[in-house]
C-alpha cells in the first residue's frame, strides 16, 4: 500500500478548469509535472530586527550555503539546488546585491566619503550600480523612512557617528525587518528532475528542523512536498488508535454475543462462529478495499485512513442489529 498525498490538485475534481489549465501550461513549458517551490522563513530568534549586521549577514550566508553547498543524495549522485534550478537560479539574487551595496556604502561611510552615486538602498525598491532591485520581495514586516538624506553623514568621521543607529540603518531608509524570505523554485521537466527537486525539498526541511542551530536565526521551511510527508506522517500516527479500537471491538462483541446467548439460554458453538464472523467481516472489507486499491496502482491519501473507523463502527452495529433480530 503506497500512502501518498497530493496537495496541489489531489482533492480537486477532475472536470475542474484549473485541472485543464494546468494541462495547458504544462504543454506551453513542455513540462511533465508541477513546479518544486520551497519556502524558507527567516526570524531573529529573540523577535529583533533581521536587519541587524550579524543577522543580515547570516541569512546571505544560509542563502549561499543552500544554493551551492547543500547536497542531497540521489541514487549515490550528490545534487545542488545549482544543478536543479534551472531557470530560477537568481531568484534570491536581491539579498546578494543588498548585502554587496551594503558593504560597499559602509565602508564608504567609515572613511567619510560620499555615499555611491549609482547605489540607493531603499525600500521597496532599491537602485544598486544603477540597477532596479525589488527588495520588498525578499524583506517582509519593514519598518522605514519615506526621507532618505544620503548626504547627511557625509564627512563624519567614524567614532562621531550616531550611536542610536547602525551602519546599516544609515546607508539605508530601513530601520526594521521581520522577516526575510528566500524562494527556491525548480521546474520538473522530467521524472529524475522531479525525484531530485522532491528530494532536495524534503532535505531543507529536514536540515532547517534538525541541523540548523544557529543561535540567532530561526529557520522555517515551507512546501507541498513537505505538507504532503506529513500529512502521511500524521496519518499513520493513528495506526494505534485503530489497533485499540480493534481490540475493543473484540471484548465488546465477544462479551455481547456471550451474555446475550447466557440470558437467552442459547449458549452454544454457533455463538462463538457469529462473533468470529462479526468480528472479521469489517476487518476483510479494509483489508480487500485498500488491497483492491494498492492493486490498481492507486494512491492511499491520508484521508482515506478514516475508512477503517467508518467500516468497524457501521459493519458492527449491522451486524449486533442482525443478531438481535
Amino acid at each position: 500500500m503506497v500512502m501518498k498525498d497530493r496537495i496541489r490538485d489531489g482533492y480537486t475534481p477532475i472536470n475542474a478548469p484549473s485541472r485543464h489549465e494546468m494541462d495547458v501550461i504544462r504543454e506551453f513549458w513542455n513540462s511533465s509535472g508541477d513546479p518544486m517551490m520551497a519556502v524558507v522563513l527567516l526570524t531573529a530568534r529573540d523577535n529583533g530586527s533581521m536587519f541587524r549586521e550579524e543577522y543580515f549577514d547570516e541569512a546571505n550566508s544560509l542563502n549561499n550555503f543552500l544554493m551551492n553547498n547543500f547536497t542531497i543524495d540521489y541514487e549515490g549522485e550528490s545534487v545542488y539546488y545549482k544543478d536543479v534550478c534551472a531557470p530560477y537560479c537568481q531568484i534570491n539574487i536581491a539579498v546578494e546585491l543588498l548585502k554587496a551595496g551594503m558593504d560597499y556604502e559602509k565602508v564608504r561611510l567609515k572613511e567619510g566619503k560620499a555615499l555611491s552615486t549609482d547605489t540607493t538602498l531603499t525600500y521597496p525598491v532599491a537602485k544598486i550600480d544603477g540597477i532596479d532591485v525589488h527588495v520588498e520581495r525578499t524583506l517582509f514586516g519593514v519598518k522605514y523612512r519615506e526621507h532618505f538624506d544620503k548626504k547627511a553623514l557625509v564627512g563624519i568621521k567614524a567614532d562621531d557617528l550616531p550611536k542610536n543607529l547602525t551602519l546599516s540603518q544609515m546607508v539605508t531608509n530601513i530601520d526594521f525587518v521581520k522577516v526575510i524570505l528566500l524562494l527556491f523554485r525548480g521546474d520538473k521537466l522530467n521524472a529524475d528532475l522531479d525525484k531530485k527537486l522532491t528530494l532536495w525539498e524534503l532535505g531543507v526541511f529536514d536540515f532547517g528542523r534538525e541541523k540548523y542551530n544557529n543561535p540567532l536565526i530561526d529557520m522555517q521551511v515551507i512546501g507541498t512536498e513537505i505538507l504532503d510527508q506529513e500529512m502521511i506522517k500524521d496519518g499513520q500516527k493513528m495506526t494505534p488508535f485503530f489497533a485499540a479500537g480493534f481490540g475493543f471491538m473484540m471484548v465488546f462483541v465477544g462479551l455481547t454475543v456471550l451474555l446475550s446467548a447466557i440470558f437467552y439460554d442459547a449458549l452454544d458453538w454457533g455463538k462463538a462462529l457469529v462473533a468470529i464472523g462479526t468480528i472479521l467481516c469489517p476487518i476483510l472489507s479494509i483489508t480487500t478495499t485498500y488491497g483492491l486499491i494498492s492493486l490498481f496502482g492507486s494512491r492511499t491519501n491520508s484521508f482515506m485512513l478514516v475508512m477503517p473507523f467508518l467500516i468497524m463502527g457501521i459493519g458492527k452495529l449491522s451486524f449486533l442489529v442482525r443478531i438481535t433480530s
